[in-house]
Order: structure tokens, then C-alpha cells, then sequence
């Protein structure tokens, strides 16, 4: 217990102390249903356990029970709470175990449109930085500008538009290759 000391009338905190043998290994998908809480803690508690398997698929239901929102939440507080030797396997159990999943949240669905509409975005933009250093490379070549292997992965690994248009025009008027970054 602790004694605070203050408060009307004085606080006396008494916390609660979880072992991890204490917990149970939560393998039944309608236990981890019923009580998700119970289940992320048995995934926590027993990261290392020989039925961790059957444990993270009991959990996978119970979450999906949930909504994208708390079993988001609940994902990471696992991922947070897991050793680091175990983090990879979880991620790569629970990207497999919800890449069918519908999320149904608004939280959810407004995040992954997000991520779809910047992915779009940067495929246009890595299309366009592309098409630059295309021409960039095309314009040294037909100048008779030999191009080492190093500076054609710098220009073409170049997604900043602005410098590419830079070295587009520059490439108009060097005279060695070398002269292009500078």
C-alpha cells in the first residue's frame, strides 16, 4: 500500500500487481471472444510460450470482435509490450492474419484511404522523377557524355523534382559528367 498522505480524507493507494503466472494461455477463440482483455494479456504475459501460435489466433478472433479501433490499439500496446526477438513474428502473424479484415471504423477507414491516396501520389511523383532522370541520362548520352554507374544511380534514385529539373538543365551544358552534381 501506499500513503499518500493528503486528500479529504487522506488516500491510501493500493495497486495491483499482475504476475505472468498468473495469467492463463487463452487458446480458445470463444474465451478470447468473450474476454479480448484477457486474451492481449495472455499474449503478453506468455510471449514464449509452445502454443504462442495458438494463443495470437485465439487473440486475432477475440480483436476482430472489437472494431478496427481498439484492436489497433490493442496491437500495439502487444507489439510494445513483446520482447524484441518476438516483435517480427507477431507482425508478421497479425499482417497475414488481418489482411482480409474489414476494418468498419471510421477511425480505420479515413487512415487507410489516407495511405492509399499517398501511395498514389508517390507512384505519380516517383513516375515523374523518373521520367526526368530518363531525360537527364538521354541528354548526356546524346552529347557524347560518357555516365559512370555511380551517377546514373544517383539520377535515377532521385526523387526531388526540383533537382532533377537542376541537373536536366545543367546536363544541357557540362562538358564531363562529373560536373553534373556539382
Amino acid at each position: 500500500m501506499i500513503d499518500v498522505g493528503f486528500g479529504n480524507p487522506p488516500t491510501v493507494l493500493t495497486p495491483l500487481v499482475l504476475d505472468p503466472s498468473s495469467v492463463p494461455v487463452v487458446t480458445d477463440p470463444e474465451v478470447a471472444t468473450a474476454l479480448p482483455e484477457l486474451a492481449v494479456l495472455s499474449a503478453v504475459a506468455h510471449p514464449l510460450h509452445p502454443d504462442h501460435t495458438r494463443i495470437w489466433q485465439a487473440l486475432a478472433t477475440g480483436l476482430r470482435t472489437l472494431g478496427a479501433d481498439p484492436a489497433l490499439r490493442y496491437h500495439d500496446f502487444i507489439l510494445t509490450m513483446l520482447p524484441p526477438a518476438v516483435r517480427p513474428v507477431w507482425e508478421a502473424f497479425m499482417s497475414t492474419g488481418l489482411r482480409d479484415y474489414n476494418f468498419t471504423s471510421d477511425f480505420a477507414r479515413k487512415y487507410i484511404a489516407e495511405g492509399r491516396e499517398e501511395g498514389r501520389e508517390e507512384g505519380r511523383i516517383e513516375g515523374e522523377a523518373l521520367g526526368e532522370a530518363k531525360s537527364i541520362l538521354t541528354v548526356l548520352d546524346a552529347r557524347g557524355i560518357a555516365v559512370s554507374d555511380h551517377l546514373r544511380d544517383t539520377v535515377t534514385s532521385c526523387a526531388d523534382l526540383d533537382q532533377l529539373q537542376k541537373w536536366l538543365r545543367r546536363a544541357l551544358e557540362i562538358n564531363r559528367a562529373d560536373e553534373l552534381l556539382g
